[in-house]
């Protein structure tokens, strides 16, 4: 059963720089450049012929692109006791726009609709439960921002689960229409 979900991938540049981010924290286990993604909607297991059905659907999906920016470094947890390490995004508008088109394309499909609330972000780390502290690590780069880029097409990925963790596979890409 292919365990998919839809995101975006980010430019090499961008890759680049949060992979820089990369220091010695305890317990740290770092996004690989593989991994560094921003998501929009996770559909989790499917069977083939719902997978077949999620390509169909999302290609009908329409949106304009957009830029964006990722700015704000954050953990999930006390910074004592850290789940992740993340970076916003900002404008967080046409992501949500996107990934309100998106769900509804899924639901009308027969996929239940996510009841959380969106929060867009690139996870950056996750941590195991007895993780040192990134407090030090937060005073010295939560105020990072990087150059917008411009969203041009979102991503249908298959995510492998594996003991060194997630291999993402890109599925399908779908492009976003030009602005007018």
């Amino acid at each position: 059963m292919p365990r998919l979900f839809i995101g975006l991938e980010l430019p090499d540049t961008l890759t680049e720089a949060l992979l820089s981010l990369h220091c010695d924290i305890p317990g740290a286990r770092w996004q690989s450049a593989g991994q560094l993604h921003l998501t929009l909607c996770f559909t989790g297991n499917v069977d083939d012929a719902t997978a077949q059905a999620v390509q169909q659907c999302l290609a009908r999906v329409e949106a304009a692109r957009f830029d964006i920016a990722l700015q704000r470094i954050g953990c999930q947890g006390n910074p004592h006791h850290p789940r992740t390490l993340w970076t916003g995004v900002t404008p967080r508008a046409p992501l949500a726009a996107l990934n309100q088109r998106i769900g509804a394309q899924l639901e009308a499909i027969g996929l239940p609709p996510d009841t959380r609330r969106y929060r867009p972000h690139v996870t950056l780390a996750r941590f195991r439960k007895n993780a040192g502290s990134v407090a030090d690590f937060l005073a010295a780069n939560a105020d990072q921002a990087w150059p917008p880029f411009t969203v041009t097409e979102f991503t249908l990925f298959q995510s492998t689960l594996s003991p060194e963790g997630s291999h993402y596979n890109v599925v399908e890409r779908f492009a976003l229409v030009p602005e007018d």
